[in-house]
């Protein structure tokens, strides 16, 4: 088996840095964390903070069904979501901030951004 060096995700610095063709994103609920592949295979690894008692991350398979850039909740009062990422109609998704969903660092939740 092949081990590799995760590489903590940033802001990216050029063109580069960026990653190539499609996207599959898999989050790890246990271990807190999330790893994007590109066409390349693994580009980046970055801790994340998945739901909590009573508004869990559901566990399947998922595509992102809308962006937005500076979003705030419907749900939890108006609540900054930025780089929202939604995954499901009834309010999961991906963004920075500090809500129950699927909590990214803010270097991470904006690379790469737009998704293709």
């Amino acid at each position: 088996m092949r081990r590799y060096q995760a590489k903590k995700i940033e802001a990216p610095e050029k063109e580069s840095t960026k990653p190539q063709g499609p996207l599959i994103i898999a989050i790890s609920i246990e271990k807190q964390s999330l790893k994007i592949y590109d066409a390349n295979g693994f580009f980046a690894e970055t801790p994340i903070s998945t739901g909590m008692r009573g508004h869990p991350t559901p566990m399947g398979v998922f595509s992102i069904i809308q962006k937005h850039k500076f979003h705030h909740s419907n749900i939890y009062s108006g609540a900054p979501m930025p780089y929202m990422q939604r995954i499901t109609w009834s309010g999961v998704a991906m963004h920075a901030g500090v809500l129950p969903a699927i909590r990214l660092p803010m270097a991470a939740s904006a690379c790469p951004w737009p998704l293709p």
